[in-house]
């Protein structure tokens, strides 16, 4: 199967990474989690803390959309938050989930578009 181009070691939110699989354009997009906070987990240390504070890092979520012939088919095929983001090391957990939620994303494709199909023989009718 396709993976998305890796993302870079320093990422901003809204950042995006595209692959094309099976007639789909699957759009990786960056979001920013505000909902997430290293105080509600036991692994960091109080300057990994107050790094956060200082905006150093933060938490994000990916966001997988699917088109087909540059039109939205679904805007949110899959997700995954509270992704530890510009941290110690170089985002590359970021692309592995990317990768990891693009099954999950092909498959709600899938569905959809046969939703759709089944909806528009109903209108030609």
């Amino acid at each position: 199967m396709q993976t998305f181009k890796p993302f870079d070691r320093y990422v901003c939110t809204g950042d995006t990474r595209t692959v094309e699989v099976n007639g789909f354009r699957i759009v990786a997009t960056v979001h920013h989690d505000c909902d997430s906070s290293p105080r509600e987990f036991d692994c960091y240390t109080e300057d990994q803390i107050a790094a956060f504070d200082r905006g150093e890092w933060c938490y994000v979520g990916l966001v997988l959309s699917v088109y087909v012939d540059d039109v939205l088919l679904l805007d949110h095929a899959a997700s995954l938050w509270g992704i530890n983001c510009n941290g110690n090391d170089d985002n590359g957990y970021i692309s592995e989930c990317a990768d990891d939620l693009l099954s999950e994303a092909i498959a709600a494709a899938k569905a959809q578009a046969s939703k759709l199909s089944a909806a528009l023989a109903g209108v030609a009718a």
